[in-house]
């Protein structure tokens, strides 16, 4: 075998596991699913065919964009925000009235 020949073999065993990984995050986001472990995802993968490693699963999933999180214990679908996100909404701030306030305190200070 050449090498491109090897290369090529390499970057559609890749492309495959991309479109596998894809398809079973589309399938784990349909059914509502806010997590799932890594092992057991590597372990839905196997099933269907793909036996890759922890590391190349890890990299296959962040490489999909269907995740918003993935470790090497969890993967957090894409349609989840992760845990560390602030959710939390900032407070407002008024600018107008802000400035109307710093204005009259120039005016008084001023005079």
């Amino acid at each position: 075998m050449l090498i491109n020949e090897v290369i090529q073999v390499k970057e559609g065993y890749a492309e495959e596991i991309l479109v596998a990984v894809q398809d079973l995050l589309t399938r784990v986001m349909a059914k509502e699913i806010k997590k799932i472990s890594t092992d057991k995802f590597r372990k839905l993968l196997a099933k269907n065919g793909h036996v890759i490693s922890i590391d190349e699963l890890i990299q296959a999933v962040d490489q999909s964009g269907f995740a918003s999180s993935v470790n090497r214990d969890e993967i957090i679908p894409a349609s989840e925000l992760p845990a560390d996100i602030d959710t939390d909404a900032e407070p407002t701030v008024d600018v107008g009235d802000l400035a109307g306030s710093q204005a009259m305190s120039d005016i008084k200070a001023d005079l």
